[in-house]
């Protein structure tokens, strides 16, 4: 079976440097992107499993970003990351994680998300919404 991989996309370096650091440590496989663009270019040249984006993105948003995702790559997971609860995307993003982000809830949200076999993925993908926060 082959590593897992996911894209962190954020425009702030010490959320994706943070991110990127829990999710190796668990054994993850991770890339980063700034941009929606350059995660779009990224998608196109290797094999991503999830992407986690936070949903303020400059230049193409997130929901624009999922979309163009879900269209080119089904087999992708999206889920969300962002501090601002008021946020809420179109597009097909099931989930958003509230920052600042808990490193446990954020690794059992990442595992659930990759459980999902990726024809399923692309058979469920959903607009709906949901924000998920640490539990407790």
């Amino acid at each position: 079976m082959r590593e897992r991989v996911v894209l962190v996309v954020d425009g702030d370096r010490k959320v994706r440097a943070l991110v990127k650091r829990v999710l190796r440590e668990a054994g993850y496989r991770v890339f980063e992107a700034t941009t929606g663009l350059e995660t779009l270019a990224i998608c196109a040249c290797r094999p991503i499993d999830l992407i986690l984006t936070d949903l303020a993105l400059s230049g193409i948003g997130a929901a624009q970003l999922a979309e163009a995702v879900r269209e080119r790559f089904p087999s992708v997971s999206i889920l969300g990351m962002s501090a601002h609860p008021e946020i809420n995307p179109p597009g097909p993003i099931r989930e958003c994680l509230r920052k600042p982000l808990d490193a446990a809830h954020l690794l059992a949200r990442v595992h659930e998300h990759l459980a999902v076999p990726p024809k399923k993925r692309a058979a469920t993908a959903s607009p709906v919404l949901r924000w998920s926060e640490k539990q407790g």
